[in-house]
């Protein structure tokens, strides 16, 4: 409501949300969103509205920088990390994952907290079988967060609704870990499949995927 004279006025959004109401942006001179998906979409709730879009970037060089053990994989871990709310986390993703036979026994390490950490945690405790998940909640320090993530034999990460792009997938890409997901807007804009990661409809192929990966050293395609 006020007048910013000759000041123009960007906006950048990160988060798409399948909500209307998050999504209205105003009339900012101009808006960007993080993917594609996003911006079409935002384009028929803020139709008025200059949109354009530009995926979310890292910088490998920095990420590289924070890890101090470089090239140790750890047999057996592997990992996400998000948010712990109702676009990314579910328990069904836990049931699937401790009860499912990926050639080895596995324990996920799960890097984030948010709203559904409790109820994660309790979860996993009573579900844990096959293989298990250690939900270790926010992980302030970034050199702790990148050599643990550097490790890990594979990236598994599985959401419930369409996002902008995810940054913990960006930064897996640029810590060299194999990237499997889940093939919803905005991550499957910048995950090609069989080239820099892979993309799973439902959990069985996911499954499918992950164990080829572990038998093969690569996805049959």
């Amino acid at each position: 409501s006020h007048d910013r004279g000759s000041c123009r006025a960007i906006v950048v959004s990160h988060t798409y949300s399948v909500n209307p109401s998050n999504c209205l942006v105003g009339r900012p001179d101009l808006c960007i969103c993080v993917s594609d998906y996003m911006k079409k979409n935002f384009q028929k709730i803020n139709p008025k509205t200059n949109l354009t879009a530009i995926h979310n970037a890292v910088s490998s060089k920095w990420i590289r920088s924070k890890v101090e053990s470089t090239g140790i994989v750890r047999d057996g871990i592997v990992g996400r990390s998000n948010t712990l709310n109702l676009i990314k986390y579910s328990n069904k993703f836990t049931d699937w994952f401790c009860n499912t036979d990926f050639g080895k026994p596995l324990t996920m390490e799960y890097l984030g907290g948010g709203s559904l950490i409790n109820e994660a945690r309790a979860h996993a405790e009573l579900k844990s079988n096959i293989n298990s998940i250690d939900f270790k909640g926010n992980v302030e320090s970034e050199v702790v967060r990148f050599n643990l993530m550097s490790s890990w034999e594979v990236f598994l990460y599985d959401i419930n609704l369409p996002e902008g792009t995810s940054m913990s997938v960006l930064e897996s890409l640029a810590l060299g870990v194999p990237v499997i997901c889940s093939d919803k807007p905005g991550n499957n804009e910048i995950i090609y499949s069989g080239k820099n990661g892979y993309l799973f409809r439902d959990l069985n192929q996911a499954a499918s995927i992950v164990k080829d990966m572990f038998e093969n050293g690569k996805i049959e395609q």
